[in-house]
């Protein structure tokens, strides 16, 4: 921990992407300092199959595609078409 660092652990949660092990550290910082954050982690994976992450990921690139692949002037623009994508997205289930 850093000086004035009250928390002890932190919890992360992960998908299963290989960068996202204690490995990684290690090939980032001296083996010091990667041992000091890897005991500091508390690492929790997803499920590799139909875990929320893939859901957000699934509902963002729908987004992407069907409201945002093009140019959108103002920010209310872009506030209204993503309410009435959202609102349209939300009847369909």
């Amino acid at each position: 921990m850093r000086p004035g660092d009250t928390q002890k652990t932190d919890s992360e949660y992960m998908d299963n992407l290989n960068i996202h092990a204690e490995a990684s550290l290690y090939k980032r910082y001296k083996p010091e300092e990667a041992r000091r954050l890897a005991k500091r982690l508390e690492i929790h994976h997803t499920p590799v199959h139909g875990s929320w992450l893939n859901i957000a990921e699934i509902e963002l690139n729908a987004m992407t595609r069907q409201c945002l692949a093009r140019r959108i002037d103002t920010l209310e623009n872009l506030n209204r078409e993503q309410e009435a994508w959202e609102q349209e997205r939300n009847a369909e289930t």
